[in-house]
């Protein structure tokens, strides 16, 4: 599959320039040209992209005054290191460090049982028993959590596959 970089204009067909707001509107076409590569991409790809916050100011839980701005960073998370979201339970940040998100949600993709469990973006309480013990045990192959993890560990490590994986 091939991936479209963003930039703030590609040419599209035949060097018709656009604004990459105007992608979308133009998705019909059958071959789109890179202009970072000058090669053509013979599908049609809307590259689904999410954002993580990596970074805030003032940190979370800081007390400031009434109408403080708040400073947000994000990346795309398919390019960010696990270990740069500072919003990750410890196991799931060790077992994951130096890797890239991208190669974790590899990983739930090649799980159709925790892959549609995540697709429907559910929260670790809406879950059935069923479930959450699919969770537990991907959670468990991955080499995330021990057999003996109790529910809250459980839990954290599933948000966190739910943080990278949602989109």
């Amino acid at each position: 599959m091939a991936i479209i970089p963003t930039a703030l204009e590609m040419n599209i067909g035949r060097n018709e320039n656009i604004a990459i707001n105007e992608l979308q509107k133009k998705a019909s076409a059958k071959r789109w040209k890179n202009v970072a590569t000058d090669k053509y991409i013979d599908e049609n790809i809307i590259r689904k992209t999410s954002l993580v916050v990596v970074d805030q100011f003032p940190k979370p839980g800081e007390d400031v005054p009434m109408g403080t701005p708040v400073t947000l960073t994000f990346i795309a998370k398919d390019v960010v290191n696990v270990g740069d979201i500072y919003d990750l339970s410890d196991k799931f940040r060790n077992k994951y460090s130096g890797k890239q998100v991208k190669d974790v949600i590899k990983q739930v993709e090649n799980n159709d049982n925790i892959k549609k469990i995540l697709e429907e973006n559910k929260k670790y309480s809406e879950l059935n028993e069923s479930e959450k013990n699919m969770a537990k045990q991907f959670a468990q192959q991955e080499g995330v959590i021990e057999e003996t993890a109790d529910p809250d560990t459980v839990k954290n490590v599933y948000n966190d596959y739910l943080l990278l994986f949602a989109n």
